[in-house]
């Protein structure tokens, strides 16, 4: 199956774009020149014979249907909801997990709604608003060491992911499902306590 990469991707959709307006001013101006209309009708015809040839093409490539949620025609996705911001302020264990969650949460919002955030300075600008308290702090010290436009969203989610994963997250987590009691909180409470020990 022909597959492009993003920037392909990109240009592809942008000359639709870009055509499209062309088509919608041709036509406009096929309309108050009816008398003329016959020396618009063959640009507006090789336009629009371009734009169903790309969208043809893209269409091949599965892109109009859309992996990252966006729509042809210059429709962005429907917006999802933007993840809790993360902190990093918890004990080790819970932070590990709290960070898994929320990393799956950016990595699916930036899928559905990478049209929302088309370049890479967009999405790091993005993600940076997603993170506040130690984490914030923490990311703040590692960005100064290079200019913002060569650290890329991957790398920003990379760094993170190093500082924020425990490499013994599994004894932790153990550890805490052996020491989990019930003590003086309520069934219910417990139960939603031990179910997620062992997720």
């Amino acid at each position: 199956m022909l597959r492009y990469t993003e920037d392909e991707e990109k240009k592809l959709n942008d000359r639709i774009i870009v055509l499209q307006n062309e088509v919608d001013d041709q036509s406009k101006l096929a309309e108050q020149a009816a008398e003329s209309e016959a020396a618009y009708r063959p640009r507006l015809d090789e336009l629009n014979k371009e734009v169903s040839d790309l969208k043809a093409r893209l269409r091949k490539a599965s892109l109009l249907t859309d992996r990252s949620g966006s729509h042809s025609h210059g429709e962005k996705s429907n917006k999802l909801p933007d993840p809790a911001q993360f902190t990093g302020e918890d004990k080790a264990a819970k932070t590990h997990q709290n960070f898994m969650v929320w990393k799956r949460l950016m990595t699916q919002k930036m899928k559905v709604n990478g049209d929302r955030y088309p370049t890479n300075g967009s999405r790091s600008t993005y993600l940076q608003t997603r993170v506040s308290g130690q984490a914030a702090q923490y990311l703040e010290g590692w960005l100064q060491g290079a200019p913002d436009n060569e650290i890329t969203y991957n790398e920003i989610i990379e760094q993170l992911t190093i500082a924020y994963t425990n490499r013994n997250a599994k004894q932790l987590a153990r550890k805490e499902y052996q020491d989990t009691k019930q003590g003086s909180s309520d069934v219910a409470s417990f139960l939603q306590r031990f179910r997620a020990l062992t997720v």
